[in-house]
């Protein structure tokens, strides 16, 4: 999902999304995710609209925000 929503909108979440998981997550794994973005994959809109859902899905049961959020 990270991967989908970081190659759908490289400049506007990109380095965002990276900046945040950096010390949430190993270096291999952050290497790896780099990787899998830089192969220039396209994505369909299904697969962005799901990747948006599935997002805003972890965002309201983690409660990270003081709404619920829809998609």
């Amino acid at each position: 999902m990270i991967k989908s929503l970081i190659i759908a909108y490289p400049q506007a979440m990109g380095a965002a999304i990276l900046d945040a998981l950096a010390p949430a997550v190993s270096p291999a794994t952050l290497k790896v995710l780099i990787e899998e973005v830089s192969k220039g994959q396209v994505l369909t809109p299904s697969q962005v609209k799901n990747a948006e859902c599935e997002f805003i899905k972890l965002v309201n049961e983690e409660k990270a925000l003081p709404c619920v959020l829809s998609c």
